[in-house]
């Protein structure tokens, strides 16, 4: 028997506040099935997803990682189903992608001539605001498919600087250091995780408490949204489990909002707006002189 079920409401998302009410923004991170198919097929349900997100008042959206052109395990599907950004299936999509005020975070597979990177498109009023490229492989076939780009950068919109990491980025200490440092006060992680049976709750767990640190760390809020696998289906030649557990994490690591194991749907969360816009002060400067020396010297020796 099927374990998808829909995604009613988080624990935490009980009572949320109207977007509407001056000075609050909501967060939304989407978690669900992900399949290769045609860019078209696709597209076209992605747009039906990001719509859902608009009705729901969501602000900031976060789609998973490879969402767009169906997952990122298979090397001869990735590569059919990459995509440029120039490309007029890429422009159409992105131009359909007017949802009033609202601005969308979606992972795909990006084709850029001769290589393919996994990557995480920002788009805001139907235009293309921005790209981030993977830099770091989650796996066998991720480095052996993609070009890996070590670029950091922050965006800003609403009055937020906000930036993206691709799912493993989040684990190390540095991607969401560099943009925090440059600003960001969250941080959305597109993620696909697709697990052996033996190493879900493991991994799950690496995952839930790296993500935590790294909201703690940097003083921001970290957005992971995940996609959904039915058990022990077969992606890309391995069997396993793309069991999703999606959050959304508050500036001192604790969860506002989850979607739990095998469910499908739009967690939020609503965010008083001055908690993302206000100054951080630097982690970096907060570090006595000597230890930046120590940590400066550790990179450098290696």
């Amino acid at each position: 028997m099927s374990q998808t079920k829909e995604i009613k409401s988080a624990p935490q998302n009980m009572n949320p506040v109207s977007p509407k009410r001056r000075g609050v923004l909501r967060i939304g991170a989407y978690q669900g099935p992900t399949r290769m198919d045609s860019f078209e097929n696709n597209a076209h349900k992605t747009w039906e997803i990001l719509a859902e997100a608009h009705r729901q008042k969501v602000d900031f959206a976060c789609l998973p990682e490879c969402f767009l052109t169906g997952g990122c395990l298979a090397t001869d599907e990735a590569r059919a189903a990459a995509v440029p950004t120039t490309g007029k299936l890429f422009r159409d999509f992105v131009r359909r992608c007017a949802f009033g005020d609202m601005a969308s975070i979606v992972g795909f597979t990006e084709k850029n001539g001769s290589k393919l990177h996994n990557s995480a498109v920002i788009i805001h009023r139907g235009r293309l605001v921005g790209v981030h490229r993977k830099s770091v492989a989650g796996g066998a076939a991720d480095k052996e498919v993609h070009t890996l780009v070590t670029d950091f950068r922050p965006f800003r919109l609403r009055g937020v600087t906000f930036g993206v990491i691709i799912c493993f980025e989040g684990f190390f200490i540095e991607p969401s250091l560099l943009l925090a440092e440059q600003g960001a006060r969250i941080i959305f992680e597109p993620h696909f995780s697709f697990i052996r049976e033996g190493l879900m709750d493991w991994q799950r767990q690496r995952v839930r408490t790296s993500r935590a640190a790294r909201a703690v760390e940097n003083d921001c809020w970290y957005v992971k949204s995940n996609v959904m696998v039915e058990p022990m289906r077969k992606v890309g030649g391995a069997e396993g489990f793309g069991y999703g557990d999606s959050f959304i994490l508050d500036n001192i690591g604790r969860p506002q909002a989850e979607a739990g194991l095998f469910t499908t749907g739009w967690i939020t969360t609503d965010v008083p707006g001055k908690q993302l816009t206000s100054k951080r002060e630097s982690r970096v400067e907060l570090a006595p002189p000597a230890t930046r020396r120590l940590v400066a010297r550790l990179y450098t020796a290696r």
